[in-house]
């Protein structure tokens, strides 16, 4: 029986964002670490953590163009996965 919970989806077929937009030169490596983490020390401070691409926007470091190429580029590639198998 085919998983489609939407915990299987993200594991098996959703990049994740951080990773793709440093593979795309979009922002060197250290920022979306140093973005996850102020965002964990947000949730622990009882403010949420929102989205990374939200962090990274707030910050000056990717604009919302930019964010959108992620985006699209990290559909275009589960479709293609879904599609394949």
């Amino acid at each position: 029986m085919a998983q489609s919970s939407p915990g299987y989806i993200s594991d098996k077929h959703c990049p994740r964002f951080g990773q793709a937009v440093v593979e795309m030169w979009f922002i060197a490596e250290a920022q979306p670490k140093e973005a996850l983490c102020s965002q964990a020390g947000g949730n622990l401070a009882g403010q949420g953590c929102g989205l990374l691409g939200a962090t990274l926007f707030d910050r000056g470091w990717m604009t919302g163009e930019q964010i959108g190429q992620v985006m699209n580029a990290l559909l275009k590639k589960m479709r293609k996965e879904v599609k394949s198998g």
